[in-house]
């Protein structure tokens, strides 16, 4: 006896211990498995809602709030509720229903009013649940199984008013549907709903406008012509149209508010409808039997389903029409692409504009029907992606009906063509000569607008670059060899320019003169990537045989005037001004210092926040032509290794040296710049300032202000 009370004892304490067991681990999943509370705020901004849910499938729909607030089934069973990870849940079809639940918070300390859109017209029964502050629950409706003017809003998606005081509150949705299993869901504050309302009204007025339009002129030309295309394509148009007003709720808002019966089995009668309609007009339009024999068979067979279909959906239960009716379109989508690929094949031209515009609007349908089984998320694209090809389609088909009435224009059509493809070829040929960018300038859109004397003043980076020694290079080689050896170095260089967002006004022999019309920092970048340019083209002429080339930059930036010069039976674009010249100043001067890059103080200080480069103020200069002084620095980034290094290790000797001669102690200044050469004799710089200070030494220049006077 006292044995059997042990065990009895022993029995309740395993099983206190397992209940506490699972009670903690039931609150350790529910804490696992809860969303991220929605935080309410004054701007929504139209926030999908699926991150902040978490779910619980009803396979028999029969758990009641009760259930679902306390966790548990009719028997007891927790819950297994499940966090979502997409904007969007989609569930595909099925028969189930779902409860979905999220938690809202209210940071601030009064009340705000939220809509809570469930973007999916097609729903058949949606039930939104809460507790309020004073226990009792809260519960709204909406779906097509109820009559339109039960809704929250008129409005075609179903809308629920929410209205949150300061803290937390959870809610409950319930879904079912027979439509494809979707629950994009979206918050928004009242002032954003309607204005996105509005947005999407405007978008669906001007489809249906376009639809409409479309309809009424290929109505009228079937009345004129009589050809049977026409009709089957009206047909089409008509129940393809009804098929998008019921699947956007707009049937169901404006046409049969109180016919709950009919909104929710008339949208496979309209699909079922349009494929009909829609293998006629491939048949007939395609010539089917004529030119694709077998595939015709199919479409007949096709178009038999279809007829079979529409009794049927009047008939079948909502949930199996449209799930025969999305195979039957991806089935119809294939087999008119085929045909329409086919009749191309065998040379039947009509079938070109049929290809484009059927490809555009089966697309759409194709991404419409992925959606429906959740194979494609839902989202702007996927969920508009019928009315974004269907828009398109009446277009181009309605172009490609148009053209089996205008054969007889054929020929003026094709001649007209010729004429305008051989006026595109002349402008671009006058684009190789006159840079588009140079007309957007001016503000022609072509040249046939320009005039002489066009001109106008513009502030922009100005680039020259040339060959090093090009005389002693042509003189070695022949006509044709000095152009071949052009072209070739012009052709790595062009693009670099055009990539810099610049563009070549022109070629002057070896040299190339660049503008830079946007940003000036556009101009150096350019710079340090011709000079890796020229770097690998020096590899290809070593690969040949041939020594290699070496090149000098200069750029400025300042104003310059662009224009047209000329008469009345020759003109050509140029640009003229001070920064013109001082930019090709600055190059003749890569040769004087032997330095790769050069450019114009009012270019360093209007971009030196911007530039990364290594670069060093190396003269103050007034050149022919100017009379205010001109600072000139130098960009050694595309220096030697080696160089790069020493000049950077020794820079504070090099601008002790160059202080010192501004100052006008040449003496001092040449004993710096004879030290500084023994440390980077590749510095070509110090050798110019050697040699000036020798000079400037005997001369003791009076008034001296560290500038010199440079002449050719």
């Amino acid at each position: 006896m006292l044995s059997l009370i042990r065990h009895k004892h022993h029995i309740r304490h395993r099983r206190l211990i397992l209940f506490c067991s699972s009670f903690a681990l039931l609150i350790l999943t529910s804490f696992s498995l809860a969303a991220e509370p929605f935080p309410l705020t004054e701007k929504l901004k139209g926030i999908q809602g699926g991150i902040f849910l978490s779910y619980v499938e009803d396979p028999q729909g029969q758990l009641t709030i009760d259930q679902i607030e306390k966790g548990i089934d009719a028997n007891g069973k927790s819950l297994e509720w499940k966090q979502s990870e997409k904007d969007v849940p989609g569930f595909g079809f099925t028969n189930a229903t779902y409860w979905f639940r999220w938690n809202a918070t209210n940071p601030l300390g009064r009340a705000l009013k939220y809509y809570v859109e469930l973007s999916y017209p097609v729903v058949d029964d949606v039930v939104l649940y809460s507790r309020r502050s004073d226990g009792t629950l809260y519960e709204r409706a909406s779906g097509d199984l109820l009559p339109f003017h039960e809704r929250d809003l008129d409005y075609r998606n179903p809308v629920f008013i929410l209205e949150q005081s300061p803290g937390q509150s959870a809610y409950y949705l319930k879904v079912r549907t027979s439509s494809t299993f979707i629950v994009p869901l979206v918050f928004w504050t009242p002032e954003e709903f309607i204005e996105n309302a509005i947005r999407e009204d405007i978008i669906l007025g001007l489809f249906y406008g376009t639809m409409a339009v479309m309809l009424l002129y290929n109505l009228f030309i079937f009345a004129s012509v009589r050809d049977i295309s026409y009709f089957y394509y009206v047909g089409y148009i008509l129940f393809w149209t009804l098929f998008l007003i019921t699947f956007n709720g707009l049937g169901f808002q404006y046409f049969w508010p109180n016919a709950v019966w009919w909104a929710n089995n008339c949208l496979n009668l309209f699909a079922f409808t349009t494929l009909a309609f829609m293998q006629l007009f491939a048949i007939s339009f395609l010539n089917a039997k004529k030119n694709t024999p077998y595939l015709h068979r199919a479409l007949t067979v096709m178009l038999g389903l279809s007829l079979i279909g529409v009794v049927a959906s009047v008939i079948i239960p909502y949930r199996i029409g449209i799930r025969l009716v999305s195979v039957h379109a991806i089935v119809t989508v294939i087999v008119i692409l085929s045909t329409g690929v086919r009749a191309q094949i065998r040379g039947y031209k009509p079938a070109r504009y049929f290809l484009l515009a059927w490809t555009l609007m089966l697309l759409g349908l194709l991404v419409l029907t992925l959606r429906n089984f959740a194979v494609l998320p839902d989202n702007l694209f996927t969920r508009w992606s019928s009315q974004f090809g269907s828009a398109l389609e009446v277009v181009f088909l309605a172009l490609g009906l148009a053209d089996r009435i205008n054969v007889l224009k054929s020929e003026r059509i094709r001649m007209e063509r010729e004429a305008y493809e051989t006026k595109l070829r002349l402008l671009d040929a006058f684009a190789r000569f006159v840079p588009n960018q140079f007309l957007d300038i001016l503000g022609k859109s072509s040249v046939e607008e320009i005039q002489t004397g066009d001109s106008t003043e513009r502030r922009m980076a100005v680039l020259f670059t040339d060959i090093r020694n090009f005389t002693a290079i042509s003189e070695k080689m022949n006509s044709a060899d000095n152009f071949r050896f052009l072209n070739s170095y012009l052709k790595k260089m062009g693009p670099v320019i055009l990539n810099n967002r610049g563009f070549i006004d022109k070629f002057i022999g070896d040299a190339i003169m660049a503008l830079f019309p946007g940003d000036p920092v556009d101009a150096i970048h350019c710079a340090i990537e011709m000079r890796a340019k020229l770097k690998e083209f020096n590899e290809m002429r070593a690969a040949k045989g041939y020594a290699p080339i070496d090149m000098g930059i200069g750029i400025h930036y300042g104003s310059v005037m662009l224009g047209t010069v000329g008469s009345d039976v020759r003109l050509e674009t140029t640009v003229i001004g001070d920064t013109v010249n001082l930019s090709s100043r600055l190059e003749s001067l890569t040769k004087v210092y032997r330095s790769s890059i050069l450019i114009s103080g009012d270019l360093y200080n209007e971009v030196r926040d911007q530039i990364t480069y290594r670069v060093r103020e190396i003269d103050r200069v007034l050149v022919r032509g100017r009379s205010t002084v001109s600072e000139i620095y130098e960009i050694y980034e595309t220096d030697t290794p080696e160089t790069i290094e020493t000049k950077d290790a020794n820079q504070e000797l090099f601008l002790r040296a160059y202080e010192l001669y501004r100052t006008g102690d040449f003496n001092a200044s040449l004993q710096c710049f004879r030290e500084y050469q023994m440390l980077c004799p590749d510095d070509s710089v110090a050798s110019v300032y050697i040699q000036r200070c020798l000079k400037l030494a005997d001369r003791n220049p009076r008034g001296w202000k560290g500038v010199v006077r440079l002449r050719d």
